[in-house]
């Protein structure tokens, strides 16, 4: 009895539908039924070779972002340096200089464990000598690195959006010569599509990593078993018991709810903190502009 109605891709709010890799997983749970070890095994080693082979394409382009979010910092640094010590852009700034540095610092992690372990595996998929779980454990550590970076490329650039927020709307950047707004747009456009590029990259090689966890996780020694909300072996007695129902639900019991692995509340809190300040600001500025149209109109 297989429940698959966890399994699924939302496409639209009203339309869900399998992809690929949710239709070979339901496909890998016959083959371990039939015996078809050798089909289970090889789907995992192709998803374990994808997800190394994207995160080394991945370095480059985490690399290229690095470089190209460089250059918007420094387009930036003739108005920043005529800015008060202290404020909202002392803190924007502050918060930007520490994420890049551990955007830099983790892109240099991911880079050599991506090629470390691209390496490993070229001897391991040859030689056949660990079990699937001892290949998932060995790619831990990579699929955090992985993780981590993409996170931090994305709030990177969030806390750059807040210090070009901050210069516009506190300190009229767009009125002081030292703002160089067709640069700064160029350049920002440049880095939004370097950090797209990365961030997608990432989530490739994390998807695939993904993949190989969903398989692993539930059948680690490669054979089929029962397994809480997905399938169940029922006999014609287990059939008899249950009124001959072919619902699987009725057999295979409720999953487990799972957390979220890419989830970071530390991350969410401070992504709600950035946005309402933001939004704080722009209540202030409009309540001022309405005050001065009211007193314009002398009421």
């Amino acid at each position: 009895m297989i429940d698959a109605r966890n399994i699924y891709r939302k496409v639209t709010r009203k339309i869900y539908d399998f992809s690929p890799e949710q239709l070979q997983h339901i496909l890998s749970i016959v083959w371990l039924y039939r015996g078809e070890t050798k089909r289970f095994h090889d789907l995992v080693i192709s998803y374990i070779s994808k997800s190394l082979k994207e995160s080394v394409q991945g370095i480059l382009l985490a690399q290229e972002y690095e470089t190209v979010f460089g250059r918007l910092h420094k387009g930036l640094e003739p108005f920043l340096a005529i800015l008060p010590k202290d404020g909202k852009q002392a803190e924007a700034v502050r918060e930007l200089t520490e994420c890049l540095q551990a955007y830099k610092d983790n892109c240099r992690i991911f880079a050599k464990l991506a090629q470390e372990k691209n390496t490993w595996w070229k001897k391991a998929e040859t030689q056949s000598l660990a079990s699937l779980p001892e290949m998932l454990k060995e790619l831990e550590l990579l699929a955090t690195e992985n993780n981590k970076l993409m996170k931090e490329a994305e709030l990177m650039y969030r806390l750059f959006n807040r210090l070009i927020d901050v210069c516009l709307n506190e300190h009229h950047a767009k009125e002081n010569g030292k703002w160089n707004a067709r640069e700064i747009i160029n350049l920002k456009k440049q880095t939004e599509e370097a950090r797209d590029n990365a961030v997608s990259q990432l989530k490739r090689a994390r998807y695939f990593h993904h993949q190989v966890e969903w398989l692993v996780e539930r059948f680690p020694d490669e054979k089929l078993r029962d397994v809480e909300g997905l399938v169940k072996l029922v006999d014609k007695d287990g059939l008899k018991e249950n009124d001959w129902s072919l619902t699987p639900g009725r057999y295979v019991g409720v999953a487990p709810e799972k957390e979220d692995p890419d989830f970071d509340f530390g991350e969410a809190m401070r992504t709600i903190h950035a946005e309402l300040e933001d939004l704080n600001a722009q209540a202030a500025d409009l309540a001022e502009r309405i005050s001065g149209n009211f007193k314009k109109l002398g009421i």
